[in-house]
Order: C-alpha cells, then structure tokens, then sequence
C-alpha cells in the first residue's frame, strides 16, 4: 500500500507533466517535473520511515483480521452509547422547556387594540416581543446537569471504544500462542478476548476510563469557548485567516 502511494504520487505528477508538455505549457511542465523530483527525494530521504509505516500497517491489518470481534464490538458500543445519548438529550429537552411565559423586560409600550396582534415596542421605539418563555430554575440547573451528562457520556463512548480496541489487541499481540510477536510468524496469531477487554474496561479500569472522559470532557468545552471567543475577535480572526 504504501509503495503504490508512492508510485502513485511520483508518478500522476510525472503524468500531468508529459499532458502539459503535450499541450504547450512547458513553464508547467517543468514544474510538475521539479516537484516530482522533489517528491521522489523527499521519500527516499525518509525510506526507513517509511518501512516503519510499511510494517505498522501491514500489522494493523493482520490484527483486524485476527480480531473479528472487535467489528460487532465496536458497533455495539456505539449503538448502546447513541440510546444513553438520547436518553440523556431527551431529559435536556424537556428540561428546557418547563416554565412559564413572562412580560419582556424591554417592551415599554404596548398596543392592544386587538389582543391576538398586540404590538410591543421598547423606549426606542423598535418592535419587540410582547413576551418571553423562561426555564424555570430547577430546570435550568437539571438541563446543566443533563449538558454535562450528555458531554461526559459522549466522551466516555469514545474512551470505551478505544479501551476495548487497545486491551483486545494487546492480547492478540503478546499472546504466548504465538512465536515472539504478532509482528512476526507466519501463522494465525490466536485472537484476543473482546468480552475479557470488556470487563477491565467496565470493572477494575472503568475508573480511569471515565476520569480520562471528564478530563477529554472538560479539554474538549474550553476549546469551543475559545474558538468561539476567536470567531468574535477581529484581531484573532485576522491572525487565523493570515497563518
């Protein structure tokens, strides 16, 4: 896979180059070909790397083909982790929509000739809305509680997923079936346990899993305030758009 990626990449702009000498844009041509020999110096400076990514993929794969399970495993996590998800939405949802409607604080006139078309307007004189619905307070703080829940819960799926992959394939590649390694021998390596994986994530390591959530959790809500507060920041915007 890697050597067609290579051969691919070195190859269509050595391809494009031909098509543009054809045509009559040689100033192109030339540089296609310039960037093409750039490119094939570029891999060949990093030939061991690349062996190395060689050898980790063809890894990945042989584990993936020896860990079946791990394909329903994963599913099934995501499935079970979507309908806490929806629970958890539906709580917020309902939350938010338990209260009353209330006079808006800004209409400083208002005009009901014919109640079903009343016409508020603030002190300068600008239409506003009569009223607003308002949450009310328990329900403000259970809505919170439920945003929260729903955040930690959609990172703590993830770190489930991850937890199964990596302990499921750590069996797999120090199992002592096999000669050294999975990385080496011939023969099929004997699969790891997706239900063993299961139990230390769910049992004795759930606690870390769900700290490294949270943690994930709290990391992943800083970031959006941030990008948010950058969107509104001409002078950060100008920044991004320039890097």
């Amino acid at each position: 896979m890697v050597r067609l990626t290579i051969i691919w990449s070195i190859g269509s702009g050595v391809l494009f180059a031909i098509v543009c000498f054809a045509v009559g844009a040689v100033p192109f041509g030339i540089i296609l070909l310039v960037t093409s020999a750039l490119t094939a110096l570029f891999y060949w400076w990093i030939r061991d790397q690349l062996k190395m990514c060689a050898e980790l993929l063809a890894m990945a794969g042989r584990g993936l083909n020896d860990n079946l399970g791990l394909v329903p495993a994963a599913i099934g996590i995501k499935v079970v982790g979507m309908a806490v998800l929806i629970y958890g939405a539906a709580g917020f949802f309902s939350a938010v929509n338990i209260g009353a409607v209330y006079q808006s604080p800004y209409v400083v006139t208002r005009n009901a000739a014919v109640p079903e078309a009343a016409v508020c307007s603030d002190a300068a004189g600008a239409l506003v809305p009569c009223c607003e619905f308002r949450t009310a307070g328990w329900a403000g703080v259970y809505a919170f509680l439920a945003a929260c829940f729903i955040l930690w819960t959609a990172m703590l799926i993830m770190q489930i997923k991850l937890y199964t992959v990596a302990d499921t394939t750590a069996q797999w590649y120090f199992n002592a079936a096999g000669s050294s390694s999975a990385a080496v021998g011939s023969g099929r390596q004997a699969s790891g346990s997706v239900r063993l994986a299961l139990r230390h994530c769910l049992t004795s390591s759930f606690g870390s899993v769900a700290f490294a959530a949270a943690v994930l959790a709290v990391l992943r809500a800083v970031r959006r305030v941030m990008e948010d507060a950058a969107r509104r920041n001409v002078i950060c915007c100008i920044i991004n758009c320039i890097v």
